[in-house]
């Protein structure tokens, strides 16, 4: 328990350890829930890391994915677009817009 509950967010613990590391007050001093192996503790984990999970989007999905079909035109523009987002971590892309595409012929206006 002292190597790894340090360094969690959750731990869990038979009742004996989870009742010592308590009255020591080990989950508040490093921040981490402490859950025990009793029927209402397991309970207990369980909720909890479907309230703490719930809004965390999976690992390897991407926050924003986006697929482009451009011809040669448009592709430069949204290369241009790609990397200046993925360099300011924003949506924003300053400096660019449909209205210069437009004037070079390459978004269709129909």
């Amino acid at each position: 328990m002292a190597a790894y509950l340090p360094y969690c967010d959750v731990y869990g613990a038979d009742r004996f350890m989870a009742e010592l590391a308590r009255s020591l007050k080990v989950p508040e001093r490093y921040n981490c829930h402490l859950f025990d192996s009793r029927k209402d503790g397991v309970a207990k984990l369980i909720d909890h890391l479907n309230n703490a999970l719930g809004g965390i989007a999976p690992v390897n999905v991407p926050g924003l994915s986006i697929f482009v079909a451009a011809s040669d035109c448009t592709r430069s523009f949204f290369h241009k677009l790609g990397t200046q987002a993925k360099g300011q971590r924003t949506a924003t892309a300053s400096g660019l817009s449909c209205s210069a595409l437009m004037t070079e012929g390459c978004l269709d206006t129909r």
